[in-house]
């Protein structure tokens, strides 16, 4: 009997093809996923207009426009408020001036801070507009506020600079 190679190759191929094929279809696979979904939830520190500065608010920004006379201190004390929105834990802040003052046309520019920590508003912090170094950093708890007074004192009939900027950081 005459032993043909290539009959033996065909054969040998086809069988460890089938081995192969049958280990591949044997083998068990598992799957695991995983789901997410998103909440997007409002700012939990929100500006709320106060009762003496006339202002507008839309998300986290707050504009409030103060008329004052040269030469006279004005008061403005209850111009804004910050209400941290949480009904549990707090926020830390950190206030900062962006855009401040001039000193040669405005004797007295500061933002007086406020909150109601306690049954009554408490003296928190001072910040001087017409210094861009100044700051205030505190805490504010759930559903407590921080009440922005401003008092201003123009020295200048025509100031040039009139605009200022804060900023008010805060996380948990």
């Amino acid at each position: 009997m005459e032993i043909n190679i290539k009959k033996i190759l065909k054969i040998s191929t086809l069988l460890i093809m089938s081995l192969l094929i049958a280990t591949a279809s044997a083998t068990v696979y598992r799957q695991m996923r995983l789901t997410g979904n998103i909440t997007v939830t409002a700012p939990k520190l929100v500006w709320i207009e106060g009762e003496d500065a006339d202002a507008s608010i839309d998300g986290s920004i707050a504009t409030i426009s103060l008329t004052v006379e040269n030469g006279t201190a004005m008061n403005f004390t209850s111009a804004i408020y910050l209400k941290n929105e949480n009904q549990t834990g707090f926020f830390n802040y950190n206030i900062t001036i962006i855009d401040g003052l001039s000193s040669s046309e405005f004797e007295i520019a500061k933002i007086h801070i406020y909150d109601n920590e306690s049954t009554t508003w408490s003296y928190r912090d001072t910040v001087d507009l017409t210094n861009t170094s100044d700051y205030s950093v505190g805490t504010l708890n759930a559903g407590k506020y921080l009440r922005f007074t401003v008092e201003i004192k123009a020295i200048n009939d025509q100031p040039t600079d009139t605009q200022f900027i804060i900023k008010v950081e805060y996380w948990p």
